[in-house]
């Protein structure tokens, strides 16, 4: 895999999902009617977006440390890309799912604490955004593929 297509098909996948939570966002906020800003603790998704939120939130992160911890330093860049790959896109995936039950949630019952929530996982997408740097920090690489990487177009200094 050169890094070049591997870079451009991880910010690609990144950006549409971004892009369609964003879209998503719009569309709910946009068709809801209604604008609540008190919680009813009667409401029983006080409790269970919060608590999704959260899950989605940790889980992502733990399980993208987990799918990197089992990157060995002796496999090809190759397939250490493949892997930062799968781990990012189940990160992404948690968040966005936690981000959608949030806004359908608030798309039906009109809680402004709903949009936050989901307003807030869709900020931590974007700042998830690709980037070399990261990438270079993440994996075990040896100085050789270090260097490859250092000397791609999208790496920032």
């Amino acid at each position: 895999m050169q890094i070049k297509s591997f870079m451009r098909t991880l910010t690609l996948i990144h950006s549409s999902l971004t892009m369609g939570l964003i879209a998503f966002t719009l569309f709910v906020y946009f068709q809801n009617p209604s604008f609540t800003v008190g919680t009813d603790s009667k409401d029983p998704y006080v409790y269970i977006v919060p608590t999704i939120a959260i899950l989605g939130y940790f889980l992502s992160k733990f399980l993208f440390q987990k799918q990197l911890q089992n990157i060995h330093p002796k496999d090809t860049l190759t397939t250490k890309l493949t892997r930062y790959q799968t781990a990012s896109l189940i990160q992404y995936a948690l968040l966005e799912g936690s981000a959608l039950f949030a806004l359908v949630i608030y798309y039906t019952y009109g809680n402004a604490l709903y949009l936050v929530i989901g307003l807030s996982l869709l900020a931590y997408m974007i700042a998830l955004r690709p980037k070399m740097n990261r990438l270079i920090k993440a994996l075990p690489l040896k100085q050789a593929e270090e260097q490859q990487l250092k000397q791609s177009e999208y790496y920032k200094k």
